[in-house]
């Protein structure tokens, strides 16, 4: 027999040596696997030796000589890490036999083409009822009066109002706003949680963040809020199922009110006056005909959760199973709970485009995801109620992630988002903190089927890879909802109660990411991650002390005052070389609005104040004027036309009197 050496523990030794052991040549074969002949044949050969051999006394002392027996510290747990002899196959604990195991029972009765044939109707009329809703929901053109309306988003509608600060260009005469007299629109549903500002807004001193921009209330809004939430703030219900409506614009207005609604949406104040401003129209149901008007978003998911529980209960192809999971919850994504665009009129024929274009690496995704992680979990699995509730139910956890996962204070997983919101540190160890615990039971699991080393192995490479990505000079490691999907799923795909709970969570995950941003990249610069918040990138200029300019005309004190000059301080200068290489203008915000760009050092407000825009009743108890400033490049070509913005400066009018902005960007 040839000299064949392995490191065997005691236990493994006592097992091998057993009778039943020796007279199984299939036993000893699965525990001596890792031995081969030197030609390369298995040593399964050997076994067959020894049992065709007429004389088997072998003992102890012989079985020791043929194997070389090591019980160092590293060998004993090297051997510890090999897990238990023989590996312990995972299982799913039974709950409620009768009803866990009644599809099997089912399924048996049935002959294979009644059962193909019963699924293909099933899916056919799922798939029926499904796009039925959606063309009478989110690919439905709105109409008013027979009119196309459009579709908008719950955030800023850039046929009204561009975006903050410089965006509307001069006196915001480049936005809608300036120009139209009323606007028709329809509102998807779920606006009240999606009209949030993800950066720091500037609304006169203070900033608005995490929370839906709203400005004004009673009916007068400033012309930049947020249509959907003001309409919403306003008291038109619609939350659930959206709303359509008309906005007239009312031209500027002074000192906009901060309240609360009934819709629980709180607006902000604003105490000087804004160039543009609407109200919404009460009585629109009464005077226009509305059809598509609805968003049936909530019982298109609804439908498609209740539907897929019975799927989920009853078929027992493990591929199938998959295959239509797959396909639901991204289109159920795209055309129900988080659509990845809005585009006025061609909105519904560029959805299902971008839907198309996303689906088929979507699709390879899905098939990577399967063979090497959840195929052999779904193969013969009979614990069909277990997997219906649990595997399903986590799946649609983490596909509707923009309502399960909504109220959690971690809208990015990166370190600056982190840090602006309350409570943003707590809810990212605690999910870590849930993370590591489920991660020593499937570590359990994997280390009971003797499969350990090698798991642990993949994993320290993805770390590896991960921490490489992390340290790349001018990039930032963005762990995407399908990243977290795809590097944690090898990890769960066994056949036991907890496994199939995380396995469709993170397989929710993955599908939910892919659907609603795409492939979006595990590495990302810090402009593309930016949403809007100052780029730190520039510098500031200095605003100084105004120039407050007197007529000898004698009257009203409010009439002495003839000019009111806001001035900063030259940075672009020839000592100024840092600056001056990178821009050679300012641009001059007032009241959140731009006023100026240029490249002078002063600008009066006289024009302004004395205007019909600011001259408007009712008067503020106390005139102010909130300015700031940012350095500019005036180039039309240039890649950065303005740099970050001073926070702001408050000009007293009536009191002459001036407050220096706070340090740093707004």
């Amino acid at each position: 027999m040839p000299n064949i050496k392995r490191n065997l523990s005691t236990h493994e030794l006592d097992h091998l040596l057993e009778p039943s052991s020796l007279g199984n040549s299939t036993t000893e074969s699965t525990n001596l696997k890792e031995d081969t002949e030197p030609d390369g044949s298995s040593s399964s050969s050997s076994s067959l030796a020894l049992e065709e051999n007429s004389s088997l006394d072998i003992n102890r002392n012989d079985f020791i000589r043929n194997y070389e027996y090591d019980d160092s510290l590293l060998s004993r747990i090297s051997r510890f890490f090999d897990g238990p002899v023989p590996p312990v196959e995972p299982t799913v604990t039974p709950i409620f036999k009768s009803i866990q195991y009644f599809p099997q029972t089912l399924s048996k009765r049935w002959p294979s083409h009644i059962k193909t044939l019963v699924i293909c109707i099933f899916l056919s009329g799922w798939a029926f009822i499904f796009y039925q809703l959606a063309i009478h929901s989110i690919l439905e053109t709105p109409l008013v009066n027979g009119n196309p309306i459009p579709l908008l988003t719950c955030s800023a509608t850039p046929a009204v109002w561009v975006g903050k600060n410089q965006y509307c260009g001069l006196n915001g005469e480049e936005c809608g706003a300036s120009e139209l007299k009323e606007f028709f629109f329809k509102c998807p549903a779920s606006c009240k949680e999606d009209s949030y500002t993800w950066s720091d807004t500037a609304v006169g001193p203070i900033n608005s963040i995490y929370r839906p921009y709203v400005i004004g209330g009673n009916n007068t809004y400033r012309a930049d809020s947020f249509i959907c939430a003001a309409g919403l703030h306003h008291g038109i219900s619609g939350d659930r199922t959206g709303f359509t409506g008309r906005i007239v614009f009312k031209g500027p207005h002074n000192n906009f009110l901060n309240t609360t609604a009934g819709s629980g949406i709180e607006s902000l104040p604003f105490d000087s006056v804004f160039p543009y401003s609407y109200s919404f129209d009460d009585d629109f149901k009464n005077n226009y005909t509305v059809s598509g008007g609805r968003d049936l978003r909530f019982t298109i998911i609804w439908f498609n959760i209740v539907m897929s529980l019975i799927f989920g209960y009853f078929v027992q192809n493990g591929t199938v199973f998959f295959w239509t999971f797959s396909v639901l919850g991204f289109w159920t994504v795209v055309l129900a709970s988080n659509p990845p665009l809005t585009l006025y009129e061609l909105f519904a024929a560029e959805l299902v485009s971008v839907g198309f274009r996303r689906f088929l690496p979507y699709m390879f995704g899905c098939y990577v995801i399967y063979m090497s992680s959840l195929k052999n979990q779904h193969t013969n699995l009979k614990a069909s109620l277990t997997r219906s509730v649990l595997w399903v139910g986590g799946f649609w956890v983490s596909v509707l992630e923009n309502y399960t996962f909504s109220a959690l204070p971690v809208n990015r997983l990166t370190i600056s988002d982190i840090n602006k919101q309350r409570g943003g540190w707590i809810t990212v160890i605690s999910i870590a903190g849930f993370i590591l615990f489920a991660a020593f039971g499937q570590a359990y699991i994997i280390w009971r089927l003797g499969k350990f080393k090698k798991y642990i192995s993949v994993y320290i490479l993805f770390i590896a890879g991960l921490a490489i990505l992390a340290n790349l000079d001018h990039q930032t490691l963005r762990i995407h909802h399908y990243i977290i999907g795809l590097i944690l799923l090898p990890g769960v795909g066994f056949k036991t109660t907890p496994s199939l709970l995380f396995s469709g969570l993170l397989f929710g995950l993955y599908v939910s990411g892919v659907a609603r941003w795409d492939f979006d990249s595990i590495v990302q610069t810090e402009a593309q991650l930016n949403r809007g918040d100052a780029m730190n990138i520039g510098g500031l200029p200095e605003l100084v002390t105004p120039l407050f300019e007197y007529s000898n005309i004698t009257g009203p004190a409010e009439n002495q005052l003839a000019d009111i000059i806001v001035t900063w301080k030259n940075s672009l200068s020839a000592e100024d070389a840092e600056f001056r290489d990178m821009w050679n203008g300012y641009s001059l915000i007032v009241n959140d609005v731009e006023q100026y760009r240029g490249n002078e050092t002063s600008f009066s407000l006289k024009d302004l104040v004395e205007s019909d825009t600011w001259n408007i009743d009712p008067k503020p108890k106390e005139r102010k004027v909130y300015v700031r400033l940012a350095f500019a490049n005036l180039h039309p070509s240039a890649y950065l036309h303005t740099g970050d913005y001073t926070k702001a400066g408050t000009i007293y009018l009536d009191e002459e009197r001036w407050t220096k902005p706070s340090p740093g960007p707004s």
